[in-house]
């Protein structure tokens, strides 16, 4: 019996010794294949990351896409020069939704596929609407620097973006009209689907506030139509305009009024800060109003890359905000183990760009949209 029992500790020390040599040896085996183990690791580091892009390359909002497209390679180049997100570079997959549903839709599957960290886009509202349920249903956030459909915060907590609803920016003109002394308001607006619901949300709020809407239409798209609606403006005596148009439209719109005898306030939803954009003389014309990157700085940029155009439309500046407070997201979601959408909602530079831009970082919405009056010159005098 004794025997027995040194020889189960005899056998037990050899089987301990046995395991200690073992691992010796494979931590003391030949360096390549430690170095096949480092190799591998570096070449998980080096996976880029895939930021899914979606803008109009084709349709009636080609001109913004191509903006965005400029900018947002820009504000790449400069975050991937900084170290990208650990040391990963961020990539951009580029799809055109055409500011059409349909070819959003199949423009989102396209990303879907290839499992991107983020989507940023939504120019147009259909689009919008379409691709953002999309990026929802498959759990990637989806970030907008220009989606003002009121049902786009109502999709869920993959979702952001960068502007008012347009029931927040019909309600702030209103707000603007109902200040003004005896208003008779008008309302013209371009004929795409997102021009018509900030219209008909700047009507409804009108109605609320029992403020006379006296002329509505679809905004001409020649120097001889608009001169027709002017007229009809003029004699209805409407003295504040709210025009959901695109830029060409509502440059000739100013033109057009510029030479008129009508005095009247103009609110241009969609054109807020544009460069080099020409006011009526004898016009106050408001504006939304959100704090942007330096424009001066973005294009000097672009202007060294060879970048021909002089202005840049704001939403064209805040893709470049999206994007860089976009790898900040990413970067603090590798090391914490976070989702993207989470950390949007945690971290402090995001919390920045929501209070810079009103943004209610948990729900997307603007929290209090307001407009300025933008000083004219000859006004000023």
């Amino acid at each position: 019996m004794r025997m027995s029992k040194k020889l189960y500790l005899a056998i037990g020390i050899l089987i301990l010794f046995v395991g200690i040599g073992g691992g010796l040896f494979w931590y003391a085996r030949p360096s390549e294949n430690k170095g096949d183990d480092l190799a591998a690791q570096q070449v998980v580091e080096r996976v880029p990351v895939i930021v899914g892009v979606l803008i109009p390359q084709t349709g009636p909002r080609e001109d913004v896409g191509e903006e965005m497209r400029a900018v947002l390679d820009l504000a790449t180049e400069e975050v991937n020069r900084a170290g990208g997100v650990q040391g990963r570079d961020v990539v951009l997959k580029y799809v055109d939704s055409g500011c059409d549903p349909d070819t959003a839709q199949r423009a989102m599957r396209e990303l879907i596929d290839v499992a991107p960290a983020a989507i940023i886009g939504g120019i147009c509202r259909s689009e919008s609407l379409v691709a953002a349920r999309i990026a929802q249903g498959a759990g990637v956030p989806f970030i907008s620097p220009a989606a003002a459909a009121k049902e786009y915060s109502e999709i869920g907590n993959m979702v952001f973006r960068f502007v008012p609803s347009e029931v927040q920016e019909g309600e702030a003109a209103a707000e603007a009209a109902a200040k003004a002394t005896s208003t008779r308001a008008a309302v013209f607006a371009c004929a795409q689907d997102d021009c018509r619901a900030l219209a008909d949300a700047f009507s409804n709020a009108l109605a609320v506030r029992k403020i006379p809407l006296v002329v509505s239409g679809t905004i001409a798209t020649s120097s001889q139509g608009i001169g027709a609606q002017i007229k009809t403006l003029v004699s209805n005596r409407a003295n504040f305009i709210y025009l959901p148009a695109g830029r060409e439209e509502a440059q000739l719109f100013l033109d057009a009024l510029s030479s008129s005898s009508l005095k009247a306030a103009v609110y241009l939803p969609r054109l807020e800060g544009e460069e080099s954009f020409r006011y009526a003389s004898n016009t106050l014309v408001y504006e939304l109003r959100l704090s942007n990157p330096d424009g001066t700085i973005i294009l000097q940029k672009l202007a060294e890359r060879g970048w021909g155009k002089g202005f840049l439309s704001q939403t064209t500046y805040r893709s470049y905000d999206i994007l860089k407070k976009l790898a900040d997201a990413l970067t603090l979601s590798s090391v914490n183990n976070l989702k993207t959408a989470e950390v949007f909602s945690k971290i402090s530079d995001w919390q920045g760009v929501a209070d810079r831009y009103s943004i209610d970082p948990q729900t997307g919405d603007l929290l209090k949209a307001s407009i300025v009056p933008v000083i004219v010159p000859n006004q000023a005098q």
